[in-house]
């Protein structure tokens, strides 16, 4: 071999790469390819693009240089790194048996990648998965490049995978039970700082709640909404009380915005909207309506109606429900579906 390949290009490679567009070596060069499943194709059968740009006319050059040189070698696919089985050993690997078990019943069943997400984030485990993974794919990239001949250069430096920004002064700006506002000097770990980086910080998580009934439609709400000035269509949803669970929340919120209350719940997914500036915490929760209790607030709320996923799915098309929060959990309703 007549360069030396970074392992983390190797790394970034595995990862950005897809079931459509896979990625390749040049073992020349050290450059990272990737060309979809399409154009190899097309290179392959010797036909052109038609109708193609300059652009896709490179691409399929490119695509033909990886099926006709000896310079091109294919990067471990997605098959190959069957990123279940490193799940599968990071619930193994926890030295709380409670933890463990919790983990290792989130991946079995339908959906596991999104409830084995959910379960970290629960646990307060994401960094220690995050780490877990990031060398499971370095060993592996190493293991790929020994059994190709391929000299690497493992490029990490020491404690890299725990340097993180730092905070210098922090000017607060605005201050109330709802939410912060502060202008923070953060020095990123290449030493570059930046000198205004705003941040807004939430007091408060919020949970939506996915309920559905016996003939699993899904309930919404319509409400509106004064910092749009507009009457939108969502799920019920609200903010975590000091001291309150996130399943007792969903039970109040929806209890309070639909008259419904709610058996067998549980929490399905939590992430943050805006994990740039923010700290935001989105909570989703789904329940089972179990009976009518009494009338909705209808201060807050303005209809309350049980939705198909042919419906919702219409709804969505036609830019009806505009609300993050709802179309999260309701896209992620129909991709279970799906």
């Amino acid at each position: 071999m007549s360069i030396q390949v970074k392992l983390s290009d190797i790394v970034e490679g595995m990862e950005s790469q897809s079931d459509e567009m896979p990625s390749y070596l040049n073992t020349k060069t050290g450059e990272i390819v990737f060309v979809t499943g399409e154009e190899l194709s097309v290179a392959e059968e010797g036909e052109g693009l038609g109708g193609s740009t300059e652009w896709g006319q490179e691409s399929l050059e490119k695509a033909r240089e990886i099926l006709y040189s000896d310079e091109y070698v294919a990067l471990p696919s997605q098959w190959d790194i069957h990123e279940y089985r490193i799940m599968e050993r990071f619930c193994l690997s926890r030295d709380d048996e409670g933890i463990s078990e919790t983990l290792y019943r989130s991946i079995k069943g339908r959906g596991a990648f999104r409830m084995f997400k959910s379960a970290i984030h629960r646990l307060n485990i994401v960094e220690d998965w995050y780490r877990f993974r990031d060398e499971a794919f370095r060993r592996m990239a190493m293991d790929w490049c020994e059994a190709k001949k391929i000299e690497y250069l493992d490029d990490r430096k020491p404690g890299e995978e725990d340097r993180k920004p730092q905070l210098l002064p922090r000017r607060v700006i605005y201050e109330s039970p709802w939410v912060n506002l502060s202008v923070d000097k953060v020095r990123f770990p290449d030493g570059g700082v930046v000198e205004q980086h705003p941040l807004l910080d939430f007091g408060k998580e919020e949970v939506g709640v996915r309920v559905e009934n016996e003939r699993e439609e899904i309930l919404l709400i319509q409400a509106y909404r004064y910092a749009t000035d507009t009457i939108e269509w969502g799920i019920p949803a609200g903010g975590v009380g000091k001291g309150e669970s996130l399943l007792d929340a969903a039970k109040r919120e929806t209890l309070d915005e639909t008259g419904y209350e709610m058996d067998k719940v549980w929490l399905t997914y939590t992430y943050n909207p805006m994990i740039g500036i923010s700290n935001k915490v989105f909570h989703i929760v789904k329940g089972r309506a179990s009976r009518r209790a009494g009338d909705f607030d209808r201060n807050e709320v303005k209809a309350v109606a049980w939705r198909s996923a042919d419906e919702i799915l219409a709804m969505i098309g036609e830019k009806r429900i505009k609300d993050g929060l709802s179309l999260t959990a309701l896209v992620l309703h129909l991709a279970e579906d799906s």
